[in-house]
């Protein structure tokens, strides 16, 4: 988890959010509450740290960690789109 601080942009409200940059648990080991314990000690950090909002990216196919995203109660925030050439 890192925080990160707040865009010096005027045209931005001033906001600390903190940011998941992965979570990874071995493929044998999951489905045994690790990586929502880590998800958790993240988020506890994010708010002792001052964080607003916690942040994260995870792509479209990935199917199983939008699902564990969403069960512990995040949201989709924004989408970003993409037109390969060709």
């Amino acid at each position: 988890m890192a925080i990160r601080e707040p865009s010096k942009n005027f045209c931005i409200v001033p906001r600390i959010r903190g940011y998941i940059e992965v979570i990874c648990v071995r493929k044998d080991y999951r489905r045994r509450g690790i990586a929502t314990a880590l998800y958790n000690e993240a988020v506890r950090r994010a708010w002792q740290f001052g964080a607003d909002s916690i942040e994260l990216m995870v792509w479209d196919f990935n199917r199983p960690a939008l699902e564990f995203y969403k069960s512990c109660g995040m949201t989709v925030q924004s989408y970003i789109m993409e037109k390969k050439h060709g």
